[in-house]
């Protein structure tokens, strides 16, 4: 993994610029953009033909952005790997970061991805970025709802969240 890169990834996805992520707002479409742009620099394919998935949710809507590469053995199982974009937002001059909840996953996810479109596994892997995780799991949700066929194929699922906080034991 490029440490650089991730570095730079959790930086502006955690920056000031995103205002906190939250579902429907500017910064949210910011992530969702930078993330697009990212799997497609690292050789990433759209799933189903495109990056960004819309849902709308009690009365919320938001983008899940998901991306997949190909495995080696067409076995038709797939492993999802998943990280949730959004984040509280701002009050005022207040921004939420969310640094480690959860940039530091969706940074990580990132890399991951690069990874594997560099060197495919065995099975087919699909890269899922949650929108509306901060509001009741909302795009974990739409994704099950949208995709019924993907997840009873679905041999594993790893969720990456808050990876880079300190024990409060």
């Amino acid at each position: 993994i490029e440490k650089e890169k991730l570095l730079k990834d959790l930086a502006f996805i955690s920056s000031d610029k995103l205002k906190g992520r939250k579902i429907g707002k500017q910064g949210s479409l910011l992530a969702q953009e930078y993330i697009e742009n990212s799997l497609e620099l690292s050789g990433v394919s759209r799933f189903n033909g495109k990056f960004k998935h819309s849902f709308a949710l009690k009365s919320h809507e938001g983008n899940n952005i998901i991306g997949i590469v190909l495995g080696k053995i067409k076995n038709g199982k797939y492993i999802v790997l998943t990280a949730h974009y959004d984040h509280l937002g701002s009050r005022g001059n207040i921004v939420f970061n969310g640094a480690d909840d959860n940039a530091s996953g969706v940074s990580a996810l990132l890399s991951i991805a690069k990874e594997i479109a560099e060197k495919p596994l065995k099975s087919t892997v699909i890269f899922l970025f949650t929108d509306g995780e901060e509001i009741n799991l909302l795009g974990s949700k739409a994704f099950i709802s949208q995709n019924p066929d993907v997840i009873k194929k679905t041999a594993l699922n790893i969720n990456i969240d808050m990876i880079s906080g300190e024990s409060r034991t």
